[in-house]
């Protein structure tokens, strides 16, 4: 159904509108990493109005750069002006799958990647949105419904992943959600950020374990090993035995580095080291799973937030990652989703999205709930990444109880804003929409 609807789905600029919506955030303030000591988190925003029905979407970055993914989208638009995605890719003799990933002309600017990737993301994610508030659907369940036809008529056979997987390898189980679906949860993890003392973080992580049930919380680490686990080393002692903690270095170190750090994180019981390099390194991270296996450490080794396609994906899953933290705004919004989500089933690896930024928190939680109900099949063992403090400027917030999370329940994706960011929306040509933290 849903892939089909966003097949037949008719392009008509005038029904769209796209907002430069940026939050300014202090320096080394929330949103803070090695990398990025001062991040203005920032969304593309589109909304497309047709029937009485208003879709919205949203891409993610971190303030500079949010234009030009909105100027991207506008041009793409104006490419599929007038038409179906079926019908494009009717005259141009391809799938509809080529059709979203070479749009005209803007792929040169880093095919299968980047901008051009993330203005198409923003855009199905918007009418994917329009068709489930039509259907009166969450988008997750909306996906879990969807048909082997249906799905080799959009992608054919993933060009890009075509030496991973042969057709015969993708799975699809219709109608497995025959218990109350509503009564499903996901446990959570708390991030924190590179700005506060080991003081500042106890005092957080207990106040956040506390009101919300959470466990498991993430640091920002940095290049230099010696640094952060003297930090780690002071904050377990100051923190309940029951709290466990994961690192994250934001692609900021070497090889040497990294071996340094799991050499020395086994003994302070750290589930995980994040992104130590960039996702398209994958050599280096061969050679870091390597170290790791043949010197028994248990940490393990994730990455998948800036992954910027499926074909990567897969790269570091075959390289042997432990699990794979999709984001709902990078590649190509739900539809390059669905091909992780199949790629994790095959690889074995779990999907445990990223979270951490505006919007995210809402959208995230599609990805786990599809994926678990349609590939990966352990509740229990899953985990999604909760950051809060900025789901009060949505409609309907993600909330965590008992350290767990509902699955989202609203027709749609992101579903939208609450009012009172609505009204001081304006289109990103006449500049940017600011808000306060």
């Amino acid at each position: 159904m849903i892939l089909s609807k966003i097949a037949n789905f008719k392009i008509n600029i005038e029904e769209w509108n796209i907002i430069d919506l940026r939050i300014d955030i202090p320096d080394l303030g929330p949103g803070s990493d090695a990398i990025n000591r001062h991040t203005q988190y920032s969304n593309p925003i589109a909304t497309v109005k047709k029937l009485n029905i208003e879709g919205v979407g949203a891409g993610f970055t971190l303030g500079l750069g949010n234009n030009l993914i909105c100027s991207a989208i506008e041009d793409i638009l104006g490419l599929w002006n007038g038409l179906t995605l079926k019908e494009i890719a009717r005259e141009s003799s391809t799938d509809i799958y080529n059709i979203l990933s070479n749009p005209r002309q803007i792929r040169w600017l880093s095919p299968n990647s980047g901008v051009n990737y993330q203005a198409v993301g923003v855009i199905i994610n918007t009418i994917i949105d329009w068709i489930g508030k039509d259907e009166k659907m969450p988008a997750w369940l909306m996906l879990t419904k969807v048909t082997e036809s249906e799905f080799r008529d959009f992608y054919a056979c993933p060009l890009n992943l075509s030496h991973v997987m042969q057709s015969e390898d993708y799975l699809f189980k219709q109608n497995n959600i025959n218990y109350d679906y509503k009564n499903l949860a996901i446990r959570a993890y708390h991030t924190t950020w590179i700005g506060s003392s080991a003081k500042e973080l106890a005092k957080e992580i207990i106040l956040i374990n506390k009101e919300k049930g959470i466990k498991l919380f993430k640091l920002k680490i940095g290049k230099d090993p010696d640094i952060f686990l003297v930090k780690i080393n002071e904050l377990k002692s100051i923190l309940p035995k029951e709290i466990q903690l994961c690192t994250d270095a934001n692609q900021t170190m070497d090889l040497d580095s990294a071996k340094k750090f799991i050499s020395n994180a086994d003994s302070l019981d750290i589930l995980w080291l994040e992104e130590p390099f960039a996702p398209d390194n994958i050599e280096a991270f061969k050679k870091l799973l390597e170290y790791r296996n043949s010197n028994n450490l248990r940490i393990e080794i994730v990455s998948g937030e800036n992954c910027p396609s499926p074909h990567v994906a897969a790269a570091l899953m075959e390289a042997g990652i432990d699990r794979f933290q999709a984001d709902p705004c990078r590649m190509m919004g739900l539809v390059d989703i669905l091909l992780v989500s199949q790629l994790g089933r095959f690889f074995n690896v779990p999907i445990t999205p990223h979270a951490g930024g505006s919007c995210l928190d809402e959208l995230s939680l599609h990805i786990s709930f599809y994926d678990q109900v349609q590939n990966n099949f352990n509740l229990e063992g899953a985990l999604i990444e909760n950051v809060g403090f900025c789901s009060h400027i949505m409609k309907f917030p993600s909330k965590v109880l008992d350290g767990m999370i509902a699955p989202p329940l609203h027709p749609g994706f992101l579903v939208g804003f609450d009012e009172k960011i609505i009204i001081k929306f304006q289109n990103y040509k006449k500049g940017t929409t600011w808000l306060k933290l």
